[in-house]
């Protein structure tokens, strides 16, 4: 249990800086 939350925050918060960079760069 505590395994598949840790690998999904990750997932999670790789999706986040990935979508930051994405509208970063649309807006720049």
């Amino acid at each position: 249990m505590h395994t598949f939350d840790l690998g999904t925050s990750t997932r999670i918060t790789a999706y986040y800086t990935y979508s930051f960079y994405f509208v970063s760069t649309i807006f720049c």
